[in-house]
Protein backbone atom coordinates (compact mmCIF):
# COMPACT_ATOMS: atom_id res chain seq x y z
CA UNK A 1 0.00 0.00 0.00
CA UNK A 2 2.75 2.40 -1.07
CA UNK A 3 0.41 5.01 -2.79
CA UNK A 4 -1.78 5.73 0.43
CA UNK A 5 -0.90 7.86 3.27
CA UNK A 6 0.30 5.73 6.22
CA UNK A 7 -2.76 6.64 8.02
CA UNK A 8 -4.73 5.56 5.55
CA UNK A 9 -3.32 1.96 5.29
CA UNK A 10 -3.46 1.60 9.01
CA UNK A 11 -7.45 2.23 8.55
CA UNK A 12 -8.13 -0.09 5.75
CA UNK A 13 -5.78 -2.83 7.50
CA UNK A 14 -7.74 -2.41 10.24
CA UNK A 15 -11.22 -2.60 8.44
CA UNK A 16 -9.81 -6.48 7.11
CA UNK A 17 -8.16 -7.25 10.51
CA UNK A 18 -11.78 -6.54 12.11
CA UNK A 19 -13.24 -8.62 9.73
CA UNK A 20 -15.85 -5.68 8.86
CA UNK A 21 -18.24 -5.09 5.68
CA UNK A 22 -17.40 -2.74 3.38
CA UNK A 23 -18.16 -1.11 -0.09
CA UNK A 24 -15.58 -0.27 -2.26
CA UNK A 25 -16.74 1.79 -5.66
CA UNK A 26 -16.01 4.20 -7.77
CA UNK A 27 -15.54 4.31 -12.09
CA UNK A 28 -14.11 2.30 -14.50
CA UNK A 29 -10.23 2.17 -14.35
CA UNK A 30 -10.02 3.65 -11.25
CA UNK A 31 -8.38 0.78 -9.34
CA UNK A 32 -11.29 -0.92 -7.40
CA UNK A 33 -10.42 -4.56 -8.57
CA UNK A 34 -6.81 -3.61 -7.59
CA UNK A 35 -7.91 -2.10 -4.41
CA UNK A 36 -9.86 -5.23 -3.28
CA UNK A 37 -7.53 -7.86 -4.62
CA UNK A 38 -5.01 -5.77 -2.11
CA UNK A 39 -7.21 -5.48 0.96
CA UNK A 40 -8.27 -9.36 0.40
CA UNK A 41 -4.35 -10.45 0.11
CA UNK A 42 -4.28 -8.88 3.94
CA UNK A 43 -6.91 -11.51 5.26
CA UNK A 44 -5.15 -13.91 8.18
CA UNK A 45 -4.09 -16.80 5.81
CA UNK A 46 -6.32 -19.13 8.24
CA UNK A 47 -9.22 -17.15 6.68
CA UNK A 48 -11.35 -18.74 3.90
CA UNK A 49 -12.32 -16.13 1.20
CA UNK A 50 -14.75 -16.96 -1.09
CA UNK A 51 -15.09 -14.76 -3.92
CA UNK A 52 -18.47 -14.35 -5.80
CA UNK A 53 -18.18 -12.44 -9.06
CA UNK A 54 -19.45 -12.46 -12.75
CA UNK A 55 -16.44 -12.76 -13.93
CA UNK A 56 -12.77 -14.08 -12.53
CA UNK A 57 -11.34 -10.44 -11.96
CA UNK A 58 -10.10 -10.47 -8.28
CA UNK A 59 -6.05 -12.08 -7.84
CA UNK A 60 -5.94 -11.95 -3.85
CA UNK A 61 -2.37 -12.97 -2.84
CA UNK A 62 -3.83 -15.91 0.25
CA UNK A 63 -3.47 -19.92 0.75
CA UNK A 64 -7.68 -19.79 0.79
CA UNK A 65 -9.41 -18.76 -2.06
CA UNK A 66 -13.05 -20.18 -3.59
CA UNK A 67 -14.20 -18.73 -6.24
CA UNK A 68 -17.90 -19.07 -7.85
CA UNK A 69 -18.10 -17.61 -11.07
CA UNK A 70 -21.52 -16.83 -12.91
CA UNK A 71 -22.01 -18.75 -16.09
CA UNK A 72 -24.39 -17.94 -18.98
CA UNK A 73 -26.58 -20.96 -19.71
CA UNK A 74 -25.80 -22.94 -23.15
CA UNK A 75 -27.69 -23.16 -26.26
CA UNK A 76 -30.50 -25.22 -25.15
CA UNK A 77 -31.21 -22.60 -22.20
CA UNK A 78 -29.35 -24.90 -19.48
CA UNK A 79 -26.71 -24.95 -17.16
CA UNK A 80 -27.01 -21.03 -15.96
CA UNK A 81 -25.27 -20.05 -12.87
CA UNK A 82 -26.26 -16.36 -11.26
CA UNK A 83 -25.32 -14.28 -8.63
CA UNK A 84 -28.55 -14.69 -6.54
CA UNK A 85 -27.28 -18.50 -6.76
CA UNK A 86 -23.88 -18.21 -6.12
CA UNK A 87 -24.64 -15.68 -3.23
CA UNK A 88 -26.93 -18.24 -1.83
CA UNK A 89 -24.21 -21.21 -1.82
CA UNK A 90 -21.88 -18.84 -0.90
CA UNK A 91 -24.22 -17.84 2.48
CA UNK A 92 -23.39 -21.42 2.92
CA UNK A 93 -19.72 -21.31 3.14
CA UNK A 94 -20.07 -18.28 5.52
CA UNK A 95 -17.52 -15.04 5.13
CA UNK A 96 -17.71 -13.86 1.39
CA UNK A 97 -16.68 -10.45 -0.07
CA UNK A 98 -18.06 -10.37 -3.91
CA UNK A 99 -17.49 -8.24 -7.13
CA UNK A 100 -20.74 -7.40 -8.91
CA UNK A 101 -21.23 -5.15 -12.23
CA UNK A 102 -25.20 -5.22 -12.28
CA UNK A 103 -27.70 -4.31 -9.49
CA UNK A 104 -29.26 -7.92 -9.03
CA UNK A 105 -25.57 -8.60 -7.87
CA UNK A 106 -25.20 -5.62 -5.90
CA UNK A 107 -28.30 -6.07 -4.30
CA UNK A 108 -27.75 -9.39 -3.47
CA UNK A 109 -24.45 -8.64 -1.90
CA UNK A 110 -25.70 -5.64 0.27
CA UNK A 111 -28.48 -8.11 1.65
CA UNK A 112 -26.01 -10.63 2.18
CA UNK A 113 -23.56 -7.68 3.99
CA UNK A 114 -26.96 -6.91 6.31
CA UNK A 115 -27.16 -10.40 7.92
CA UNK A 116 -23.94 -9.59 9.28
CA UNK A 117 -22.48 -13.13 7.69
CA UNK A 118 -19.62 -11.22 6.56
Amino acid sequence: MQSLPAEGAELLRALVDARLAFVVTGGTGTGKTTVLSTLLSLAAPHERLVLVEDAVELRPHHPHVVRLECRLPNAEGAGGVDLAVLVRQALRMQSIDGASRDDSGSKSTLRLFKTGRT
